[in-house]
């Protein structure tokens, strides 16, 4: 028993020291309305100086960002940190600190060895600290202390 409370708040004390780099706090904001301006001449000259739409595709987004795009759209409360993924072996981390519990996702390397062990272990490996359990999706890792919420949550993981 003390060694599982060790080795937990261990896990947090160091995600808590080293992973502070950037903080930022969402919350879900009303869907924007769309609205026409313009006068009629405009409308009907199409030789206006409006810049031409380009079939450019749009550029992909993060799976941080579809994350986050989710939870707004579920209308959840977080404040979303950058980790130090490299301590677990990943190359990008976020954390999602919510009234009911934390989310922490790390994206590795397709086929690097740190995710390749996390699949063999069942868990994230953190040096000195021992395996922590994640649930995997493709390069994605994440680990999940939450109090409720978990099942919407988890699938909103998985979708990404």
């Amino acid at each position: 028993m003390k060694k599982s409370m060790s080795i937990a708040l261990a896990f947090m004390l160091t995600s808590v020291l080293v992973g502070c780099v950037s903080t930022t706090e969402h919350t879900p904001s009303p869907a924007p309305t769309a609205s026409v301006t313009g006068n009629s001449e405009e409308s009907a000259n199409p030789n206006t100086n409006t810049p031409e739409n380009t079939s450019e595709p749009e550029s992909a987004t993060t799976p941080f960002e579809e994350f986050r795009e989710g939870l707004d759209k579920l209308g959840y409360q977080y404040e979303s940190t950058v980790m130090a993924a490299e301590l677990v072996g990943a190359k990008t981390g976020q954390k999602y600190t919510f009234d009911f519990g934390t989310v922490e996702i790390y994206e590795f390397e397709d086929g690097s060895e740190a995710l390749e062990k996390a699949i063999v272990d069942g868990g994230l490996t953190l040096e000195g600290f021992g395996v922590f359990p994640c649930e995997l999706n493709g390069n994605l890792a994440a680990t999940f202390d939450l109090s409720e919420n978990k099942d919407a949550i988890l699938n909103l993981f998985n979708s990404l």
